[in-house]
Parts: C-alpha cells; structure tokens; sequence
C-alpha cells in the first residue's frame, strides 16, 4: 500500500492557469490549521467546516483553495446571512431563490457536485476548461 505524500503549507502554488481538479496536496490536518488561521474568515465557517470542506473536495476533485476561494466569493467572508439561513454558500439557485439545504454539509455537497459534474468535467454543461 503507498502511503500519501503531502507538502507543506508553504509549499502551496495557486495560479490562474492551475487545474482547479488538482488538490493543493496538503493534509487534512494541514488543511485544518489553514482555516484556522484565515484573517477574514472572523465567523469560523472555514475552520468549523474545513474536514468536510477536505473530505468533498477530495471525493470530487477540486482544489481546496479555489473551493474556499468560490465559498468566499459567493458568500463573503462572514457568509451572509441569506447564505447561512439557506445553507447554500455558492449561490446556487431556482426559479430565482436560492435553493435550500438542511445542513451546511448538504449544502456543500450540493456545491461540490455541482462544480465537479458542470463546470470542472468534460461534457458537463458549463465545461470550458479546468483553469480559471
């Protein structure tokens, strides 16, 4: 059995041309204390949420840091509070509301699948690439 290889935190390069299908190659615990220590992010929901946050982005294959950096886009950095009450963090909508899950997890997924199946797979529907 191979053991995984993980680089530091320091060692993370993001750049607008990477594949957004490519995990930064961190660890979890890694990922963790990342979180931990966002600036922005003054309401913890990185940090609350980051072993879900790691765990999706590894079961769809998307780049942690662009994940994060979409949430925070879509929802700022104190995630609004119509994105909290909704626990929909990319602004996913229908029939012009956003759609709403039970759990910040759901809602997450939902998020997840949605980039992975869409936008960041060939033949998805708004596929262009997997760079930005």
């Amino acid at each position: 059995m191979e053991e995984e290889q993980y680089i530091s935190i320091e060692e993370i390069k993001i750049s607008r041309d990477m594949d957004l299908t490519v995990r930064c190659g961190i660890s979890k615990e890694d990922f963790r204390e990342l979180m931990r220590n966002l600036g922005p992010d003054t309401t913890d929901f990185f940090y609350n949420n980051s072993d879900t946050i790691y765990d999706l982005c590894e079961k769809y294959e998307i780049n942690e840091i662009f994940f994060c950096g979409l949430i925070a886009a879509e929802s700022g950095w104190k995630i609004a509070s119509n994105h909290r009450n909704t626990n929909n963090y990319v602004s996913m909508m229908s029939k012009g509301k956003l759609i709403k899950y039970a759990t910040p997890e759901e809602g997450l997924e939902a998020a997840a699948k949605l980039l992975h199946n869409s936008y960041l797979t060939e033949g998805g529907s708004y596929y262009y690439g997997k760079t930005l």
